[in-house]
């Protein structure tokens, strides 16, 4: 909860890697709010987010994140198969 009492938000966000060196080319692109106060097992929800494309001429690797505003980036979360 934020100090107004409001919930933080989820967003989807993404970055762009080097297909051949894995490299980060672009950390946290434009975040993506996410209009979902859950979502349950098994459930499939339809997300609209935004995603610019690099410039520069090459072979990338889009991978998309969940972002909990303040919180936490998936990502860097440990979870159970």
């Amino acid at each position: 909860m934020t100090g107004t009492g409001r919930r933080k938000p989820f967003y989807l966000s993404y970055h762009w890697l080097d297909f051949e060196t894995k490299k980060t080319v672009v950390l946290d692109g434009e975040r993506s709010y996410m209009p979902y106060d859950s979502v349950k097992p098994g459930q499939e929800v339809e997300i609209r987010y935004k995603n610019i494309i690099t410039s520069a001429k090459g072979n990338y690797i889009l991978q998309i994140d969940m972002v909990h505003e303040g919180k936490t980036c998936f990502p860097y979360q440990e979870f159970l198969a």
